[in-house]
């Protein structure tokens, strides 16, 4: 059995007035936190999540706390999971909550637990597309099964901190095409200085990183050339 994100639970995801949850998603506060923010666009929220289902609540599916670093979200950036966006806009730093989720508003968890399941293992050839998966399995036998027999998911979040923007150095993926092209020169200039003190690994890090943003605006023109 599958399910589908219809139109009309995409919609009813996108009208939330940020701070309230759909009537059939159930909250339950563990532990109140220190301060409420208004976690605007572009705020970087630092988390950690466990998942597990909510007809088994002893068959936890994913847990940050056993990975490397904690489940970072920027708001605004059209995040995997935008149920996780509206819950996590409901805390405060320093919450800890219980989300009880219908299985519609999770469709896209089992790709979301693979990408960082292949992350943490350092495992970046084992790519599905959607189809592949559903035709051939994810590689995890747990999410194979979430993928065919969707099931409603209870997850537990506490929020550590959260930076503005402007308080954190963005990544790639979170630059726009100006950004990108102005950090070039940047990136060359830092690289050259840490060569000259003898940071090898760390001018390799920077003249990398250029040369990467450089390939993908190569790409974005000539895409752009071609339509």
């Amino acid at each position: 059995m599958s399910t589908q994100l219809n139109g009309n639970t995409s919609t009813q995801l996108a009208n939330l007035v940020p701070g309230f949850l759909p009537a059939d998603l159930f909250k339950t506060i563990l532990v109140l936190g220190r301060c409420k923010e208004d976690f605007i666009n572009g705020t970087k929220v630092i988390f950690h999540f466990k998942a597990s289902l909510t007809a088994c609540h002893e068959k936890v599916i994913d847990d940050s706390r056993n990975m490397k670093k904690p489940m970072e979200l920027l708001f605004g950036k059209k995040f995997k999971l935008e149920i996780w966006e509206a819950m996590l806009k409901t805390m405060g730093i320093g919450e800890v909550a219980e989300f009880q989720v219908p299985m519609k508003y999770l469709i896209n968890y089992p790709m979301l637990s693979k990408a960082l399941r292949d992350a943490e293992s350092g495992n970046t050839m084992n790519r599905h597309t959607c189809c592949g998966m559903l035709a051939n399995g994810c590689g995890y036998h747990d999410l194979d099964h979430l993928i065919q027999r969707p099931e409603d998911m209870t997850f537990i979040f506490e929020i550590l901190h959260a930076e503005k923007l402007g308080e954190y150095v963005k990544e790639t993926w979170q630059m726009s095409v100006e950004e990108k092209l102005a950090s070039i020169p940047d990136l060359k200039e830092t690289g050259n200085e840490k060569f000259k003190s003898g940071d090898i690994q760390g001018a390799r890090a920077d003249y990398f990183q250029a040369i990467s943003r450089l390939e993908q605006l190569i790409l974005l023109y000539v895409e752009s050339d071609l339509v």
